[in-house]
């Protein structure tokens, strides 16, 4: 533009635009409107939608939970449960592991896909290899400790009368049954989510019941057939269960050397054992409780896993539901306000 001395110069200073608005006085200048604040969503439509995806998916846990109970009601007069009642005492912790395996996994890869972590196909299945390679290495650990536990309470409980010969057949049915149903739930557990994620649905609300309950469903089955076929073979193939044993241990050490390798479940393999063996002694002495009441009380046998399982669900949701909420409001080792803290149980409940 032209100065007032004649010389035309222009102006390095970059005009933005601003807001003018008439008045008696004269134009005056105002400010920015301010950025429209994101609208909370509704949450009574919220909540019911949550309530109606955790009935559907209890309901299904449920049934999955009754059959499982109906399939420990048959196999509980097999020869070899009869026989080793190390077996009943192992049904609970093994159970209850597979249970806490599975929650956890389905845990962890329900906070990822709502966190925005499945919109990769290849990212998401590099998560779910690694953290499919944990839940071996944890099966094959636990399944042992869970093992010895048994047969520790076996001799307690029968005052030190115990078949030594079986107690390889022991550790076989419970390593095999802990990795094969935890490889299969894994796979299943990592579609459902991929599916939710998909159609827009809450993995919290539907993938851990549907988790704990084919848990119990699939351990339960692999390991009756598993001890009943050790059992009616041990005269003619001594060597199967101690060769079982011998190769699954360096195996599960193997895969836990690969899941190191992931970011998340690295810090799993550091820290997140304690929870998981004070879960398996807690199992173990129901176990105990199991084995010498089932006896003498007819039917019990399918109440159990249905009793058992129905608040733990519950709980499951509850906890996968506040992990999620943590994590999308902070990282792991940052504290979250307590104010924060209060708004997401006040939510959740």
């Amino acid at each position: 533009m032209e100065l007032e001395n004649g010389s035309d110069e222009h102006s390095d200073t970059i005009l933005t635009p601003i807001c003018l608005s008439g008045s008696d006085s004269g134009l005056s200048i105002d400010s920015p409107p301010p950025k429209p604040s994101l609208k909370p969503p509704n949450t009574y439509l919220e909540v019911a939608y949550s309530l109606l995806q955790i009935f559907i998916s209890s309901t299904l846990s449920g049934v999955g939970l009754v059959m499982a109970g109906l399939l420990l009601d048959v196999v509980q007069h097999w020869e070899v449960f009869i026989k080793v009642d190390e077996l009943f005492i192992l049904v609970p912790p093994l159970l209850g592991l597979k249970g806490n395996l599975e929650m956890t996994l389905t845990a962890r890869l329900s906070t990822a896909a709502n966190l925005g972590e499945v919109a990769s196909l290849g990212g998401y299945l590099k998560v779910v290899a690694y953290n499919l390679s944990l839940i071996q290495g944890q099966a094959t650990i636990v399944s042992i400790l869970a093992s010895c536990l048994s047969v520790l309470l076996g001799l307690i409980v029968s005052l030190g009368q115990i078949d030594w010969s079986l107690v390889s057949l022991i550790f076989a049915s419970a390593i095999l049954a802990a990795c094969v149903s935890g490889l299969l739930l894994g796979v299943v557990m990592a579609v459902v989510v991929y599916l939710c994620a998909t159609f827009k649905l809450n993995p919290d609300n539907l993938a851990t019941p549907l988790a704990a309950a084919l848990g119990d469903l699939v351990t339960l089955g692999v390991l009756s057939l598993v001890a009943s076929t050790l059992y009616d073979k041990r005269e003619v193939t001594m060597w199967i269960a101690p060769l079982i044993v011998s190769l699954m241990l360096p195996l599960g050490v193997m895969w836990l050397y690969v899941s190191t390798r992931g970011d998340t479940t690295k810090e799993v393999v550091k820290y997140g054992w304690t929870p998981l063996l004070i879960a398996m002694c807690i199992s173990s002495l129901g176990g105990t409780v199991l084995d010498k009441v089932v006896m003498g009380l007819e039917g019990l046998a399918v109440y159990a896993p249905v009793i058992n399982g129905t608040g733990g669900n519950l709980v499951a949701i509850q906890a996968c539901r506040i992990s999620t909420s943590l994590h999308s409001r902070s990282t792991p080792g940052n504290q979250v306000t307590d104010k924060e803290v209060f708004k997401i149980f006040i939510y959740i409940y």
